[in-house]
């Protein structure tokens, strides 16, 4: 089963849960990153490819962001840049490699980060341990 294809109903979403948990297959979609009103967007327990693509970083409003078991090709952290209203990042499983980028340690927002199973290199940046963040 493919994922559903781009179209002007998904325009004002705000909320991509129900994608999670299911048979999808193919790369994750591009066009995921161009509904820029998603608070949510959960897309774990699937059979989707990554990589996570460089367009997510427009999903500034962003609260929830929760992908995992993507498979095939790498994925970077890179995206994250903007992403500075989560308040829930967690990325099991998806072929993240690098560094844990100093700027999530900017994100005021964040309470709950999992980066687990991944290819991530390096020290943990000090600026992420804050008081706000209830589970590392």
């Amino acid at each position: 089963m493919s994922i559903i294809s781009p179209s002007s109903l998904w325009t004002n979403i705000s909320c991509f849960s129900w994608a999670s948990d299911n048979l999808f297959t193919g790369k994750l979609p591009q066009f995921l990153g161009t509904l820029t009103e998603l608070i949510d967007l959960r897309l774990e327990g699937t059979l989707l490819d990554g990589p996570i693509p460089s367009n997510f970083g427009a999903l500034t409003k962003l609260d929830i962001l929760r992908i995992g078991d993507l498979s095939k090709e790498d994925s970077s952290l890179d995206f994250l840049e903007n992403l500075t209203s989560l308040s829930m990042l967690s990325l099991r499983s998806c072929r993240v490699s690098g560094e844990i980028p100093e700027q999530i340690g900017k994100f005021s927002k964040l309470q709950y980060l999992y980066l687990g199973n991944n290819y991530l290199s390096g020290e943990l940046p000090t600026s992420i341990v804050s008081p706000q963040l209830i589970a590392l």
